[in-house]
């Protein structure tokens, strides 16, 4: 695999040097992951937008856009499936946070709060099955 690339502050892409005699845990992510979260964000979105508010909050919206894309994909849903993420919440979540940003808190704590007690009631029921099990 390919280092992953970054961008450097001199604006210029420089290769990060990953390899240092250290083995790979098992339960790394997968690879479509490590791509998604080594992926540098494009110097242009960060550039003159950043001045103007209304471009900014575009940008996020787009990212959010993105976000959701990346979620909907089948390969990155399964990755996420194996480490124990649920993407409809993940969407839920991500709903709460555009709405939050575009001033919507009532949207915003009302998803939050579904994806709270998803995962509450969830990690629950795990713990209530592991303890079921015989030793």
């Amino acid at each position: 695999m390919a280092a992953p690339r970054e961008f450097g502050l001199d604006g210029g892409v420089d290769d990060l040097d990953l390899d240092q005699g250290h083995d790979v845990l098992p339960d790394s992510p997968p690879d479509s992951l490590v791509a998604f979260a080594t992926t540098p964000i494009p110097r242009k979105r960060v550039g003159k937008a950043m001045g103007d508010v209304d471009a900014s909050l575009h940008e996020l919206s787009d990212l959010l856009g993105e976000l959701e894309t990346l979620l909907k994909n089948p390969d990155v849903g399964s990755a996420l499936a194996e480490r124990g993420v649920n993407v409809s919440l993940a969407l839920v979540a991500t709903n709460g946070l555009r709405a939050y940003l575009t001033g919507d808190k009532k949207v915003a704590a009302e998803d939050f709060d579904t994806v709270a007690e998803e995962i509450a009631t969830r990690l629950e029921l795990a713990r209530d099955f592991a303890r079921s099990k015989p030793s």
